[in-house]
């Protein structure tokens, strides 16, 4: 079953990068670094660890780059 399961997680991965899905990657590296470390693969699950933390990196970016954009729309608005 764990070879249908890492296989199954891996195409899930390749489709959110493919299709620039970030919480997709986020949620897919994050479960193959879960199965890897507990599968005491620490090669893989240290791969997938740094996947992880680029994911939500890159999600924290975004929220903070919204954060900004509504800040600067609603000071607008107000000055209107």
């Amino acid at each position: 079953m764990g070879v249908f399961v890492e296989h199954y997680a891996r195409l899930s991965l390749a489709f959110a990068q493919s299709s620039s899905n970030t919480k997709g990657v986020l949620n897919a590296s994050n479960f193959l670094f879960a199965y890897y470390e507990v599968s005491h693969q620490i090669d893989s699950a240290y791969t997938y660890q740094k996947v992880t933390i680029a994911a939500k990196d890159s999600l924290f970016s975004q929220e903070k780059n919204r954060e900004l954009q509504n800040l600067g729309f609603s000071v607008q608005l107000r000055q209107q």
